[in-house]
């Protein structure tokens, strides 16, 4: 077989495969606009950049106990809006300053496609009600109790110095008195927001809304699994996501923009072994400390504290948000 035979069978062949190869079209070949992952060209494989601006959240409040055996978790406090100590601890989030991720995926069928996308958000504490930072990211387990009594979980000791300013009847006139707060409280964590990390795996239906601009509307949802950090504390939970907006190409280009609404969603909201800032290192208290009236040298004779060790925090974790991005079709 000469040169000539073997160029004119090769080109054959090359000109085979490229028309009907799945990932490529004689629409490149001429240099027109190339086609999406919705318009027919099954196998096209794309990348996308995704930007989630997470505007809403469903974080619920906490709930909680810590996990020493004999103790009662009686409330979870923290520093109020207006910066007052012993506050019902009622966490606000800030929206994230930077959310999003990046998907590599491919079309299955016309109006079809499947991605694996890999996303990254960090939530915040609000503290714009408070003085600072730490004391909006202040958690107290309360313990349940009362202030008299010699059983082990009682205690006056407090993280927080709270005091409490009351009316008294002397007998000589009404006067204010200022009194201990009797709370019982043994862990303190630091409430930092939420880290999150996943991995996704979502399938879309595209909709074609005009053909002049390529424009069409895409629904979609997700499911995979994240790693997600709160209280300093790790763990991995299924994650799903629900999406729908509007995609459209750019002129002369491989790539569409696209802009809509995002849910995602967290499976579970159990964390557990939470560690306490205080490192669980909770002692007895020594008559002729602190200055009581109740012990002997003016101390305060308090029954023994159990030592915390660790505890389970509950708190959902859901988010509404606007996704824009932008993709590239190979």
């Amino acid at each position: 077989m000469d040169i000539y035979r073997k160029k004119i069978i090769l080109g054959t062949a090359l000109v085979t495969l490229l028309t009907f190869s799945p990932s490529y079209s004689f629409a490149r070949v001429a240099g027109d606009s190339p086609t999406g992952p919705v318009d027919g060209d099954i196998g096209n494989i794309y990348i996308a950049g995704h930007y989630h601006g997470e505007f809403f959240n469903k974080i619920g409040g906490l709930k909680g106990k810590e996990d020493a055996q004999g103790v009662a978790t009686g409330a979870i406090l923290g520093w109020d809006a207006e910066s007052k100590a012993a506050g019902k601890y009622k966490p606000k989030y800030k929206n994230p300053v930077f959310a999003g991720g990046a998907s590599i995926g491919v079309a299955l069928m016309e109006g079809i496609r499947i991605e694996f996308e890999g996303l990254y958000s960090q939530i915040n504490v609000d503290d714009k009600d408070f003085e600072s930072e730490e004391k909006a990211q202040y958690v107290e387990l309360q313990r349940a109790g009362t202030a008299s009594g010699n059983t082990a979980q009682n205690s006056n000791w407090a993280s927080i110095d709270v005091t409490v300013r009351t009316s008294v009847n002397t007998g000589l006139g009404q006067n204010d008195v200022i009194i201990a707060n009797p709370r019982f409280a043994a862990f303190k964590m630091k409430n930092e927001g939420f880290n999150n990390i996943a991995g996704m795996i979502n399938a879309y239906g595209d909709f074609r809304i005009s053909e002049e601009f390529e424009a069409d509307l895409y629904a979609g949802v997700g499911a995979g699994l994240t790693k997600i950090k709160f209280l300093d504390t790790s763990r991995f939970a299924p994650a799903y996501q629900i999406k729908g907006g509007i995609s459209c190409a750019l002129p002369n280009s491989p790539a569409k923009v696209f802009v809509g609404y995002r849910y995602f969603g967290v499976f579970g909201d159990k964390f557990k072994e939470v560690k306490s800032t205080t490192g669980g290192e909770i002692t007895a208290a020594v008559a002729g400390e602190d200055g009581g009236p109740n012990a002997a040298g003016g101390g305060r004779n308090e029954p023994i504290r159990i030592k915390s060790t660790t505890a389970t925090i509950e708190s959902s974790f859901a988010v509404h948000g606007i996704e824009a991005g932008i993709m590239y079709n190979f």
